[in-house]
């Protein structure tokens, strides 16, 4: 990423959401390590995993193509779980929603990003299939329906049972972004069956 798009994501993306996090949970707060900030070593994290997935796809490590929105967003989300940017006020007691908090936040990051680059590819575009994309992007996001328990908690349980494997490269940015496709594709299918097609 280069400064400016990484200082968006700070802005759009992690820092909204850390924040929503922290109003829910007065456990928690930003980590505070004075050797490096957290969103150093966040964005360190995500370089490093940026140029794996480019070199894995056999891109340069550089250059005019670049990694779509749905792999830019699952590298942000396994940098975020890595760097652990949410840390517990008193390391002897956590609350149990506290306890997947960075899972939290690399979800709602990870959605964040989705929504971002999804808006601007609907800039300047009418509509998709006589849909109108900046409306189906500027809706709150649709989950598929579950039992027992909202499909995003779901989703932090598994991201927390792939980092506690302690195994290298147990959370496979890959398998994410397939699921994240997956997701988008599911809010964009909802969003038009609760919407007449735009006008052409």
């Amino acid at each position: 990423m280069k400064d400016p798009k990484w200082d968006e994501v700070l802005a759009v993306a992690i820092k909204p959401a850390g924040e929503d996090l922290l109003s829910q949970y007065s456990d928690l707060k930003w980590a505070d390590d004075p050797s490096q900030s957290w969103a150093s070593k966040v964005r360190t994290i995500y370089d490093n995993i940026r140029a794996y997935m480019r070199s894995r796809m056999k891109l340069p490590a550089e250059g005019e193509r670049i990694l779509d929105r749905h792999k830019v967003a699952a590298a942000l989300a396994r940098a975020i779980v890595e760097a652990k940017p949410l840390v517990p006020k008193d390391k002897n007691f956590l609350s149990e929603g506290a306890f997947y908090a960075n899972e939290a936040l690399a979800l709602e990051s990870a959605l964040s990003i989705i929504v971002s680059f999804g808006l601007d590819d609907a800039h300047g575009s009418k509509a998709y299939k006589g849909y109108d994309l900046s409306w189906i992007f500027s809706q709150p996001f649709v989950f598929p329906a579950c039992n027992e328990k909202p499909y995003r908690q779901h989703l932090h349980t598994a991201m927390k049972h792939a980092v506690c494997r302690r195994k290298e490269d147990s959370f496979d940015e890959f398998l994410f972004a397939n699921v994240l496709f997956l997701l988008e594709h599911h809010h964009v299918q909802s969003c038009q069956q609760m919407a007449e097609p735009a006008a052409a």
